[in-house]
């Protein structure tokens, strides 16, 4: 990924339509960001992101300038990709994860009306070290819904072992 665009070549919409058309062979397809200039880098979404329908790893960690957390109780982590769904004119999640044997790492995910990870299907899936809704900053709206909802989706790994693989959640006002 090489531009902040919500379209276009080089966008996330982009990355996430060419892993869904490419089969795979060995494996997952990778997404990483090589975004220019100082971040964070925020990706404010006019649509919505197309469903993830073949396995894939997203990988905001791949930013330069982006670092684990490394703190057991705590968090140090830099995050340096931002999904933003606050100009969205309708409900949408942040990312819908369909395939299964997929992982999402290193993203702030925030201001979407429906959940800011939603996995129906296709088990399998890692979503790790992940800020899901507002999580203490001074700004960004938290996502609406869960920060991670699964539907009939088994063998999930939601945060994981070690301070690195851990979730910040915080923000969902949706109510039953």
């Amino acid at each position: 990924m090489t531009t902040t665009s919500d379209y276009g070549l080089g966008s996330l919409t982009q990355a996430i339509l060419d892993a869904n058309a490419s089969p795979n062979r060995h494996g997952p397809d990778l997404i990483f960001f090589k975004l220019p200039g100082a971040g964070p880098h925020s990706i404010s979404l006019a649509a919505p992101l197309p469903a993830i329908t073949d396995p894939v790893v997203i990988d905001g960690y791949s930013q330069p300038g982006a670092v684990r957390n490394s703190l057991p109780d705590e968090s140090d982590a830099t995050l340096m990709v931002e999904l933003d769904g606050g100009r969205l004119r309708r409900p949408a999640d942040g990312l819908l994860v369909i395939a299964g044997s997929s992982t999402i790492r290193g993203l702030w995910i925030h201001g979407f009306d429906g959940d800011g990870i939603r996995i129906e299907g296709g088990g399998s899936n890692t979503i790790e070290g992940n800020r899901l809704g507002c999580a203490g900053e001074d700004r960004g709206a938290s996502n609406e819904g869960s920060g991670v909802a699964i539907v009939d989706s088994s063998d999930n790994v939601i945060g994981g072992f070690g301070p690195s693989a851990r979730n910040n959640a915080s923000g969902a006002t949706k109510t039953p």
